[in-house]
């Protein structure tokens, strides 16, 4: 059962059994039945998408290399509203990297895979 599906059962006025009981019995830990969850903001929205963009270009740029670029394109950032917003963002292409990854170890010239020297 997922933990929506427990939340929508319990009955805070319920006259017999407590919010923690049910929540004990469910087996859901009482924060979670509390739980809002906060929604992204339009600034965010906005890094995502240029974070997007850039990533789409340039898959091995990592975080430090990120907030560089985005620097340069005037947004005011550090480094771990960053590294928060990549972990959000390239959680789509997570299963696209892995044939990515061999394709950057070719060579473009003779189409051998390079060695690690």
């Amino acid at each position: 059962m997922s933990r929506a599906e427990k939340r929508a059962m319990i009955d805070p006025s319920h006259k017999h059994l407590s919010v923690v009981q049910q929540c004990g019995l469910l087996g859901l830990g009482r924060s979670s039945f509390y739980y809002q969850p906060v929604q992204v903001n339009a600034v965010d929205l906005v890094l995502m998408a240029a974070i997007d963009r850039q990533f789409l270009e340039t898959p091995y740029y990592g975080s430090r290399r990120m907030v560089a670029v985005l620097r340069r394109a005037g947004y005011v950032v550090n480094r771990k509203r960053v590294r928060r917003l990549m972990r959000q963002t390239t959680r789509l292409y997570c299963s696209k990297l892995t044939g990515l990854s061999r394709f950057l170890m070719l060579s473009p010239i003779s189409g051998q895979e390079r060695t690690g020297s």
